[in-house]
């Protein structure tokens, strides 16, 4: 889904083999956003979600990028409807195959409405002392699509996995912009939160081409939204194109021939820069080419992924916070995967990183995005 994603602190995330299944896991809801380049047999549209600790995989070999005259919403629906036909259908499979149980739930995909209701700390719409009725504001994203689906400990795939036969790594070539959330219910016994991060899951770094398929020059982006906190200022698609209240997103520009890391380390400091004084920080991890939100997302929160640049694979990554018991035996894996990985050192460094750490977050959209 790559977007908003949906996205550890440190390397709580990094997995050196398997997936530990965390509880009975969370519910994951994902707005996307238009599919701004193709997926296709060649390089497909890949997600992988992991319900209760069993590893599904949905593959998306044609769906088109969004056509002339065509609204982002409807382009958005296109691609989340083909999504949940596949993710469905993944379950079905492994339904069929015994690792799931008969009766497990399916995605969803659904409208984002007008409006939205505004919500307490505990999440409990606000009531109005005097018509009794929920307090609402208008929604930024109504018409795009949001999916749905419960009992996921993971979104992405753990650092360190290796595919078996007829299984890829996760991948979105779509370079669409979107978020999604992790929402644990209390008292669950799986984990005690969400966490997320931008990671590289291939085993060969990619390097950027410096532009968009249409020629525009290609971004990355990562980060935190809160719908709570958006206003009337705020743009109905992300990356917000001037400051937007309940949004903390930084973007950078990559130049042609940066690697993976080069940008992620690039975007790490950036972000940095803008919103730790607003209690959030970004981490980069040289070993597995990975960003990872140092704080806990809270239930209003979503993890903001996006790239459009066609040489980088970029994706985001989700995961329960693990229960306290369960730390130790995961800090014994990343030890060995520190020591197999290795620390790899970077070379070649473009000249010009330190001009890309401007405070540049923000850029105009594609004409073909606005309404």
């Amino acid at each position: 889904m790559g977007r908003l994603i949906v996205i550890i602190a440190g390397m709580l995330g990094v997995l050196s083999a398997g997936v530990p299944a965390w509880g009975q896991g969370g519910t994951l809801t994902a707005t996307l956003g238009p599919p701004l380049m193709p997926a296709t047999p060649a390089k497909p549209l890949v997600d992988v979600l992991y319900i209760n600790g069993v590893r599904i995989q949905a593959v998306v070999t044609n769906l088109a990028a969004i056509m002339p005259r065509e609204t982002p919403q409807a382009a958005a629906v296109r691609k989340a409807t083909a999504e949940v036909a596949a993710i469905n259908a993944a379950i079905n499979a492994a339904i069929t195959a015994g690792t799931l149980p008969m009766g497990t739930a399916l995605a969803t995909m659904t409208i984002q409405p007008n409006t939205i209701p505004l919500r307490d700390s505990n999440g409990k719409p606000i009531i109005d002392p005097v018509t009794k009725l929920p307090i609402v504001k208008p929604n930024n994203l109504a018409g795009f699509p949001t999916i749905t689906l419960t009992g996921v400990t993971l979104l992405g795939d753990p650092m360190g996995f290796k595919p078996g036969a007829g299984q890829q790594l996760a991948s979105n070539p779509t370079g669409e912009i979107g978020g999604a959330k992790l929402v644990f219910p209390k008292g669950g016994g799986g984990g005690t939160g969400a966490k997320g991060a931008m990671v590289r899951p291939g085993g060969t770094s990619g390097v950027a081409a410096g532009m968009d398929l249409s020629g525009a020059p290609s971004s990355v982006s990562f980060g935190v939204f809160n719908d709570q906190g958006q206003d009337a200022t705020c743009a109905p698609m992300l990356p917000p194109t001037s400051p937007c209240p309940g949004d903390f997103i930084a973007t950078v520009f990559p130049t042609a021939g940066e690697t993976d890391a080069e940008v992620l380390d690039d975007l790490s400091t950036l972000f940095n820069s803008l919103f730790s004084s607003d209690g959030l920080n970004a981490t980069f991890d040289p070993f597995t080419d990975s960003l990872f939100l140092d704080q806990q997302l809270t239930p209003f929160e979503s993890l903001f992924t996006q790239n459009t640049d066609p040489g980088l694979e970029l994706d985001p990554f989700l995961s329960s916070v693990p229960q306290p018991s369960t730390l130790l035996l995961l800090g014994m894996g990343l030890a060995g995967l520190a020591g197999v990985r290795g620390y790899r050192r970077r070379q070649g460094r473009n000249s010009t990183t330190a001009a890309r750490q401007e405070r540049i977050w923000y850029r105009d959209l594609p004409l073909h995005w606005r309404a």
